[in-house]
């Protein structure tokens, strides 16, 4: 189904004044990344969430079982452990596929993260210290995956630190990072049968757009976009995960002139695949209502920061 019917049948009836052309400069620096917008509610942006509403009513994930799943060992773990044990997979599933590609690895995030002055003595400083030569095993493609888990184990903590590094919160570092040994050999396993399938791969590309931040998981062949979904729930993939696809593959158009209509979420725990395969996206509906939401958000906070002058001058009057 062709989207931009789906857009009409939402009733999103808002007529687009050349103001957001006009205002698209101001995102050279764009406020919020593709997962914020995926995971927001619907009131902080209603027109994107509409939108992406509708596309993922119309076209669900297609679960596939491809092995054994390993939920149970995983119950016990807390919010933090399994937040960290997330992020530890995705790194491990990059190395794997860097290796079997013999492909070009880099995390801009471990290259910031380096640069960071820790206090000396602190947690962070110590993790930082070992991140150095780790980082090196980690984009070297004659260290193996699996003789290098330690190594990906603190790497992958750059993912947390890097936002801590922005105010955000984080789970409490640490490097008890558990996954199941036949967990591990299972991924690996998977991860093999794509050498097969796709001919390239691209790994952690940045695909920053003029409405928001994004760099995707991995892309294959520049026509699938796959993504990791590390969690104990063995049902459907969430909305805001197929959104968060919709708005990488917006975002690489917007790079490339290149469509992006085929999901991939991979979640190892479960040992299940899901699949998206879209016939088009409407991405000028999906970029008004960009414009819309995000110029709104922008007004309302010139509108805030306005007030807050004049009170100020009140108080200096």
């Amino acid at each position: 189904m062709v989207l931009s019917v789906l857009w009409a049948n939402c009733q999103l009836d808002d007529v687009f004044d050349t103001k957001h052309d006009l205002l698209l400069q101001e995102y050279a620096e764009p406020q919020y990344e593709a997962t914020e917008i995926s995971t927001a509610t619907s009131a902080k942006f209603p027109k994107i969430k509409q939108f992406l509403s509708c596309i993922y009513k119309a076209n669900h994930f297609k679960e596939t079982k491809i092995g054994e799943s390993f939920v149970d060992q995983y119950e016990k773990s807390s919010l933090d452990q399994a937040q960290l044990r997330g992020k530890y997979v995705m790194y491990l599933i990059r190395k794997h596929l860097a290796i079997i590609y013999k492909a070009k690895l880099k995390d801009f995030r471990v290259d910031e993260v380096l640069k960071i002055k820790y206090a000396e003595g602190t947690k962070q400083f110590g993790i930082q210290k070992n991140m150095r030569k780790c980082y090196n095993c980690y984009i070297d493609n004659n260290c193996q995956a699996m003789r290098s888990l330690e190594a990906i184990k603190i790497v992958s903590l750059a993912h947390s630190m890097y936002y801590a590094n922005r105010g955000k919160r984080i789970p409490s570092l640490t490097v008890e990072i558990y996954v199941e040994p036949r967990n591990l050999e299972a991924i690996a396993n998977y991860l093999k049968t794509f050498k097969s399938k796709y001919k390239s791969v691209d790994i952690n590309p940045r695909l920053d757009c003029e409405y928001f931040r994004a760099d995707a998981n991995v892309i294959f062949d520049e026509e699938v976009i796959f993504q990791t979904l590390s969690s104990k729930k063995e049902k459907n993939v969430p909305s805001d995960k197929a959104y968060q696809c919709i708005l990488y593959s917006f975002a690489y158009f917007k790079k490339t002139q290149k469509k992006i209509l085929k999901f991939i979420v991979y979640n190892p725990l479960a040992g299940k695949e899901y699949i998206m395969q879209l016939d088009d996206i409407d991405f000028e509906g999906l970029e008004n209502a960009l414009k819309h939401d995000l110029i709104k958000k922008k007004d309302e906070g010139k509108i805030d920061n306005k007030s807050e002058h004049k009170n100020d001058d009140k108080q200096w009057k």
